[in-house]
């Protein structure tokens, strides 16, 4: 139930709950800021909030914040996307960011700031909605009737094995003496191997071009976020949460795929984002990614964690790479879904799902 802004929901910590609004985002960015920063460790500018909820276009956001007198407490977030399921282009949501601070992290609240997300608008339900949780919030997820689909196939591999170690509190002279054996058993190879025909360049924007290569991309047989030229610029061009590094491919003088990496990341970390190819070119993906790790290393990253579907052509360019997929060890991962309106949900498993680590990774 809503009323003037807010949703009227009784919790054993007593806290309300408020929707999130173009008209007071702004006011309440700062709060989601300090909270976000306290509870996860992430310095997010406030600038991020109206980015993630109002300038999408796919949409606006419905997104609550819990609300302990004017104290941001708590917030979940509902990010339109359009999906393409089955070739059939939907306009989904993206559950993300649940977040509580600690004193109010207890089942019951958990529970009741999901429900109230659900009550926001439910006569404009989306089709479906779906998010990448934590085993603990899997469960929590599956109590309200949220299916979890299976665990997100997760990938990594060390560039530099002292920093990654130090940054995970080891000792330095203990995480150098270790890093020679991390480095051995994990380490990425990224001296750019010979790719005759193709040319990388670095991107400035997402042109038209994009729209084409995303057609020719689009799976017809699964699950996957519309990746067109206004989705790649919302996300990685205008984004104010981080700076991406992105590097298109060319072969004669035709766009052929791109990578999207980023190399300031917490605990030092490097994430591949996106990687894509026309006709899942290998020796593109292969480019692609080599000349990214390079750029890593150049940045001094210590570990690169990238997320595909285990039959992606994509795991095949990591694994040439040295990617291992023991990541799942550092962000356990499952894919959840919830049933929209008149109770559909996409039938496809799992593996159908066309996933990237930039389709949960916003910060």
């Amino acid at each position: 139930m809503k009323s003037g802004g807010t949703v009227s929901v009784e919790t054993a910590a007593g806290f309300q709950v408020e929707l999130v609004t173009k008209e007071n985002v702004c006011s309440l960015a700062a709060g989601l800021s300090e909270m976000d920063l306290l509870v996860r460790g992430r310095r997010l500018d406030a600038d991020f909030w109206p980015w993630l909820y109002f300038r999408n276009p796919a949409g606006a956001g419905k997104t609550v914040a819990a609300m302990s007198g004017s104290r941001v407490v708590g917030k979940l977030g509902r990010v339109p996307l359009r999906v393409s399921v089955g070739g059939e282009v939907l306009t989904a949501e993206l559950t993300e960011g649940l977040t509580l601070f600690r004193e109010f992290r207890n089942w019951t609240c958990f529970r009741r700031l999901i429900e109230a997300s659900v009550l926001i608008d439910p006569a404009n339900d989306p089709p479906f909605a779906f998010g990448f949780s934590t085993p603990q919030m899997a469960k929590m997820h599956a109590s309200l009737g949220q299916p979890t689909l299976g665990r997100v196939s997760m990938f990594a591999g060390v560039l530099n094995g002292t920093r990654m170690l130090a940054e995970r509190g080891f000792p330095r002279p203990a995480a150098m003496a270790a890093s020679i054996v991390a480095r051995a058993v994990f380490g990425l190879k990224r001296k750019p191997a010979a790719s005759p025909g193709i040319e990388l360049s670095e991107v400035a924007g997402f042109g038209k071009e994009y729209d084409e290569l995303w057609r020719a991309l689009e799976p017809l047989d699964g699950v996957a976020v519309v990746k067109d030229a206004a989705y790649l610029n919302w996300r990685y061009v205008d984004c104010p949460a981080a700076s991406y590094g992105r590097l298109a491919a060319h072969t004669g003088g035709k766009l052929a795929g791109y990578i999207v990496w980023r190399s300031n990341g917490p605990k030092g970390d490097g994430y591949v984002l996106e990687l894509a190819a026309r006709d899942d070119s290998e020796p593109v993906l292969r480019a692609l990614l080599r000349a990214a790790l390079e750029s890593m290393a150049r940045n001094n990253v210590g570990l690169v964690i990238a997320s595909f579907p285990p039959g992606a052509v994509c795991v095949r360019a990591l694994r040439c790479a040295g990617f291992g997929s023991w990541a799942a060890r550092i962000k356990n991962m499952s894919l959840t879904v919830t049933p929209g309106r008149d109770g559909y949900r996409p039938e496809q498993p799992a593996t159908a799902w066309r996933y990237t680590l930039g389709d949960w990774i916003y910060h």
